[in-house]
């Protein structure tokens, strides 16, 4: 029931922020969204079962098993209030994990090329893959430049709600220097519970008018805020002409509904670090562990020279216990990765990270690029927060050609299962 009064239209924008974040039957999967102004009305937030949905939002699920818990959000603005019946389902039940679905897209001159491929593991094999709907694309873009680079998916904390976010750039239609200068300021998104449907594509701006680009999105999530924390790779101008490229830096906001962003703030930048030789940063990736998080990048680290005595664009890595450590207080673990994994062997660029589901050691697919397209080369470590890593035998990896930048969703079982079993694989 809606009042009439001054607020009533903050209270209809409201409803419908929290309308899109509802999966089927009204269920809320994880943290909301709830906005505390609309259009300069502030919004006040009530709710039947705090201890379920917060008024901050935050939402703690009844366990596996349990029963769906009602619970009534009341918003009010400006003496009006309306009132949203949901519904918190119980946590998923526990299962094994058994393979891997790698997101991806594919380098080529083609048409479709730039769009998003999936790939499903080799049953529980994450070094041979299967490209999924017949070799073609699973997610076209509508939006932007109408093509898609270096998609992510991520889990929720929960475990049954996805999300892709992707790069909009059509490299093929663009010159690079345009694609820099003055490329797009948003990214792409979809938003999945069963890894099938995707539903609508989300044209979403997360750059500032500074920005030169927006490339290479990931998302994390940040138990400390309970937000998932989404990084990007953009140049940031300071005159009006952009006549000079300034070094690229890595970006981050964060979100919890992958509509509404916080205000974006550097994250790492290079002109501050003087170790990583004032070069521009690219395709950073994070990988959870134990104590913190490490984080890959692409950059050049000052002392990391080729054999022709060139400095040496590569991979380095670096761990914290928080995400929003300061700059400085990185641990730098190692530099230089895949040149000195292969015994000089480059370029790489775009790694992706992901543990084995056996729990015995670590992978990192890093994306060899160049004229020939050859695409991802797997490297692997027994531990994550070293430097530890080499290249594993071409003989032992099955990667379709020209499979790039994109990321690893560990699988549970019954995912595998639904995702083998579907059209997508016929």
């Amino acid at each position: 029931m809606t009042n009439t009064h001054p607020g009533a239209r903050a209270l209809r924008s409201a409803s419908l922020v929290l309308d899109r974040q509802l999966s089927a039957g009204g269920q809320v999967k994880g943290a909301l969204h709830l906005p505390d102004a609309v259009g300069g009305t502030l919004l006040t937030w009530e709710t039947s079962h705090p201890d379920v949905i917060a008024p901050d939002g935050r939402v703690r699920r009844p366990g596996p098993g349990s029963p769906a818990i009602e619970v009534t959000l009341t918003a009010g603005a400006a003496g009006g209030w309306e009132a949203h019946v949901v519904t918190v389902p119980p946590l998923p039940s526990p299962e094994p994990l058994f393979g891997y679905l790698l997101v991806h897209f594919v380098e080529s001159r083609e048409d479709g090329g730039e769009q998003i491929y999936f790939s499903l593991s080799d049953g529980d094999d994450p070094l041979r893959w299967r490209r999924m709907n017949q070799g073609r694309p699973v997610l076209t873009s509508k939006e932007g430049t109408g093509a898609l680079r270096d998609p992510h998916i991520v889990r929720s904390p929960e475990g049954d709600r996805f999300f892709i976010v992707a790069t909009d750039l059509h490299v093929h239609t663009t010159d690079w220097a345009d694609a820099v200068r003055s490329g797009s300021r948003h990214i792409e998104i979809w938003r999945s519970d069963d890894l099938l449907d995707w539903g609508e594509q989300r044209h979403v701006r997360v750059s500032g008018e500074a920005a030169g680009m927006t490339w290479a999105p990931e998302a994390v999530w940040d138990d400390a805020v309970d937000a998932y924390f989404v990084h990007w790779t953009s140049c940031l101008y300071e005159s009006a002409d952009r006549a000079q490229v300034p070094h690229s830096k890595i970006l981050g906001a964060y979100t919890r509904d992958f509509w509404h962003f916080s205000e974006p703030r550097v994250w790492i930048d290079p002109d501050l670090d003087p170790s990583l030789a004032s070069a521009g940063l690219l395709d950073a990736t994070i990988a959870r562990i134990a104590d913190g998080y490490v984080r890959f990048v692409k950059g050049e680290v000052a002392g990391d020279l080729d054999e022709l005595g060139r400095p040496l664009g590569d991979v380095f890595a670096e761990r914290a216990p928080t995400l929003d450590t300061p700059a400085k207080q990185w641990e730098r673990i190692g530099s230089a990765l895949t040149f000195r994994a292969t015994g000089g062997h480059r370029p790489y660029e775009g790694p992706l990270i992901f543990r084995r589901n056996t729990g015995d050691g670590w992978l990192m697919f890093a994306d060899h690029f160049g004229p020939d397209f050859h695409g991802y080369v797997p490297f692997a470590n027994a531990d994550v927060a070293t430097d530890a890593w080499r290249r594993v035998p071409a003989q032992e990896t099955g990667i379709p050609p020209n499979t790039k930048h994109g990321a690893v969703l560990p699988l549970r079982a019954g995912e595998y299962e639904r995702l083998a079993g579907s059209s997508l694989m016929r």
